[in-house]
């Protein structure tokens, strides 16, 4: 959920056992905004809650997670095993490249389709019964640290992607 109703977050949480987690929706160049649980103290003043969209959601209990980078049909996952609940707090943890299962992969596939985007950065956590549980997509979200970490040769991948996109958007260029 994305508001800043004080009633509908209150009852948003009150749904949901106080289990819910807040993200804000924008930070600023120099502060980075991190994922944190939702606490009694974040819920009693009004004038906070109204202050800016917050998106509240579900906590999802688990230590795996993955960050894929979805280049139209072509995906590219790492596994982040963390016990925080934002993993992007601390990076010193294992990072490695894995395989997407074929119905989440298409089920990524077809979500940047109804939203009618070509790429993208998706989180997915795996709850303890290891079922991947959508997070979040990013349009425009980093991937190019998980290169780094992995060796996870991203840079080749989304520049192909960028050179196909490109293909088949240019105009005939043929003389005639």
């Amino acid at each position: 959920m994305v508001s800043q109703d004080p009633d509908e977050i209150r009852r948003f949480c009150s749904m949901l056992d106080g289990q819910v987690i807040l993200k804000a929706v924008r930070g600023t160049p120099s502060s980075q905004l991190y994922t944190l649980p939702v606490a009694p103290e974040h819920l009693a003043d009004d004038d906070a809650l109204r202050l800016c969209p917050t998106i509240f959601q579900e906590f999802v209990p688990g230590t795996r997670h993955l960050r894929v980078l979805c280049c139209g049909t072509t995906s590219y996952a790492v596994a982040i095993d963390s016990p925080d609940l934002d993993w992007r707090r601390n990076l010193d943890v294992p990072i490695e490249p894995v395989a997407l299962d074929p119905l989440v992969q298409g089920a990524l596939t077809r979500v940047l389709e109804l939203l009618e985007l070509r790429m993208g950065v998706v989180d997915l956590k795996l709850d303890p019964d290891g079922r991947p549980v959508w997070l979040e997509l990013n349009p425009q979200g980093q991937f190019l640290f998980v290169q780094g970490l992995t060796g996870l040769d991203l840079t080749a991948g989304f520049a192909d992607f960028l050179c196909e996109e490109a293909a088949v958007r240019a105009p005939d260029r043929t003389p005639g």
